[in-house]
Formats: structure tokens, C-alpha cells, sequence
């Protein structure tokens, strides 16, 4: 009887035995699967997988907008004004007709320089030139070289009769009402229908237009084309950070930026605009931590490979993470996680 209970206790103590060796092995396994990252040795997280997405470089710019007097907008024509369409707000626009005297329609015409005289083919000068300029703007072929041409003249009198304009072989001066700029907007009606008017008289006093600043495009930015993201669309800037001629002050003035600014200055005559600057071809960049990222004393930036560096062009950062591109064509697969003490790229 004694042996038996003593096999017993035998059995029972080398069953404890086992399982308590199987429960500390399963929960050495479980707390090494659950490790943090950040607890690992440095033998378990030596490197860090390279991830590539698109970037394209968002910069904040600051733009100056100086808002131009109101103008006068006059007749040329004596007669009954027939037919005006004007109202506040209206919007009233190159190379189009809004007017009519005695029944002729008048031609809106947007230049440079006022138009000041009669002109036919063979005329020169300032004037001819912004003319050209304001036909070119409109994307019709003309050579703009202060000479007005045989067929500048057709092209033009094309653009009057789509709007009810007849010229005959010249643009005669009592046929345009002149703008400052390609829309304006009514701020108020100065000649209503069936008034009588001569040449000089007050139709309208318009917004005379708002003048943007080229972008000052900053410092350490990715090279390549940029978009400007201020208004309902992006705009392709210049090389120089100009904005495209086809920018009207209209869509600057319904711009969220300008409305903003506008409103916490209503009197002021310059106003400070906020916008980005985008690449309009994204590139590909690598997003790692900013830990594995090493700046030396000479400005250059690198990663390291296999403890070796290899150059790099920061290109932003974002919650820890830096946006890198790799200045070799193929981008590592991964990089060293740690790359301790190094200060220098070389």
C-alpha cells in the first residue's frame, strides 16, 4: 500500500513538473510575440522596411493683392442708350457686347493701353500692340508686333460679329467701350436705357480689378513645375511663380483666401493671401522614421544601408515620419534602424 502511494506521488509530481515547464515555455512565447517594437533587442530590429508613395510637396506662400480704385466705364457714341445690361454686380467682360446706342451695338475691349484713335490695317504703335495682346489673350492667332495687320483686322471683326458688332475694314473708336481689366464688376449704373448720351459720358463705375503678386516660391522645395491652390481650381504658375494671364480678378475676389483676408480688413487697399504651392508631378518619396535619418554638419542628409550611407533630399515630415528621396534611380528595400552615433554623411 505504501508503494503504491508513493508511485503515486511520484506520477502526480512529475506531471506538475512537466506542465509547469510547458506553461512557462508558452508564456515565454507569448510575451516574445508581444514584445513592443521598442523593447526588442537590437538583433531583432536591426532594419526598417522602405515605404514608397507619392508626394507632391505642399509649401505655404503668402501672395499680395492690391486692390485698384473703381473706374469709369464710358461711352465713345452719341445717342439714346437702347439696350444696357448693367446692374450692381454685374459682371461685364472683354469681347463681348452689353450696350447699344441708337441700336448699334458697342464692343467691350479690354487692353493695356485705351484705345484713342480709329484703326486699319498698317497702323502702328503702343495701342496696336495691347490690342494684339488682348487678341492673343482670347487665343486667336495674331503676331504681336505693334502692326496691325490684314488679318488682325479679319480676326477682330470675326470676334465683333459673334457678339452683333459690324466692323467694316476698321475698328472704329465709337464702336468700343474700353476696360481695365478683362471682367470687371458693376458697382454702379451711372446710364440707364433711354438716356441720352455723348462721347465721354458715364455708363458704369466698376472694380477696376485686383493685381496679384507673383509667388515667392521658398527655400529647400522639391524642383519641378508647381500648381498654385487658391482659387476653385489649381493654377499653373511661371517659372518665376507668376500667375497665368487668364487669372481673372474675379476668380481672385470669390477665392476663400481673398474673402478671409477681405473680411478681417474690409477698408484696407492690400491684403495678405494665404495658399499652398503643389508639384504638379508628384514624385515617389520614402516615408521613414525620423530616427534613421542622419544630417552632418554640412547640411547633407543620408540613411544607412548595411552601415553604409546613402544620400538622400528631405522632402518633408509628418508625425515622426520623414518624406525622403533617395538620390540613387533605385530606392533600398530597407534601412538600418539604428544608426547610432554617426554624425557624418561622408
Amino acid at each position: 500500500m505504501k508503494g503504491s502511494v508513493s508511485s503515486s506521488l511520484t506520477i502526480v509530481a512529475c506531471t506538475l513538473a512537466v506542465g509547469a515547464a510547458l506553461g512557462v515555455g508558452l508564456a515565454y512565447s507569448l510575451l516574445a510575440a508581444n514584445t513592443p517594437d521598442a523593447l526588442r533587442s537590437e538583433d531583432e530590429l536591426r532594419t526598417i522596411a522602405v515605404t514608397m508613395q507619392e508626394f507632391d510637396d505642399p509649401r505655404s506662400v503668402e501672395l499680395t493683392a492690391r486692390i485698384l480704385p473703381p473706374v469709369s466705364v464710358a461711352v465713345n457714341r452719341a445717342g439714346t442708350v437702347t439696350s444696357w445690361a448693367c446692374a450692381q454686380g454685374t459682371v461685364l467682360s472683354s469681347a463681348t457686347s452689353s450696350v447699344a446706342v441708337d441700336g448699334v451695338n458697342l464692343i467691350s475691349l479690354s487692353t493695356s493701353v485705351p484705345l484713342w484713335r480709329d484703326l486699319a490695317p498698317g497702323d502702328k504703335g503702343r495701342d496696336v500692340r495691347a490690342l494684339e495682346e488682348e487678341l492673343a489673350r482670347l487665343g486667336k492667332p495674331v503676331n504681336v508686333d505693334s502692326t496691325f495687320s490684314r488679318d488682325e483686322m479679319s480676326t477682330l471683326a470675326m470676334v465683333a460679329k459673334t457678339v452683333g458688332v459690324e466692323l467694316n475694314g476698321s475698328l472704329t473708336r465709337d464702336l468700343v467701350v474700353w476696360l481695365p481689366s478683362p471682367a470687371v464688376t458693376v458697382q454702379k449704373c451711372d446710364t440707364q436705357v433711354s438716356g441720352s448720351v455723348t462721347p465721354g459720358d458715364i455708363l458704369a463705375t466698376v472694380d477696376s480689378g485686383v493685381v496679384v503678386s507673383p509667388v515667392s516660391l521658398p527655400e529647400g522645395r522639391l524642383p519641378g513645375a508647381r500648381y498654385l491652390d487658391l482659387l476653385r481650381e489649381p493654377v499653373a504658375l511661371g517659372g518665376a511663380g507668376e500667375l497665368p494671364p487668364e487669372v481673372t480678378s474675379d476668380a481672385v475676389r470669390n477665392s476663400d483666401a481673398f474673402r478671409e483676408a477681405a473680411g478681417a480688413a474690409p477698408e484696407a487697399t492690400s491684403l495678405t493671401l494665404k495658399a499652398k504651392v503643389l508639384l504638379q508631378a508628384p514624385v515617389q518619396v520614402a516615408a521613414i522614421p525620423a530616427t534613421t535619418l542622419v544630417t552632418d554638419s554640412t547640411g547633407a542628409s543620408c540613411v544607412f544601408v548595411d552601415e553604409d550611407p546613402v544620400m538622400v533630399t528631405v522632402a518633408g515630415s509628418e508625425f515622426g515620419n520623414s518624406f525622403v528621396v533617395f538620390a540613387s534611380a533605385e530606392p533600398p528595400a530597407s534601412v538600418d534602424a539604428q544608426p547610432g552615433v554617426r554624425s557624418t554623411c561622408g
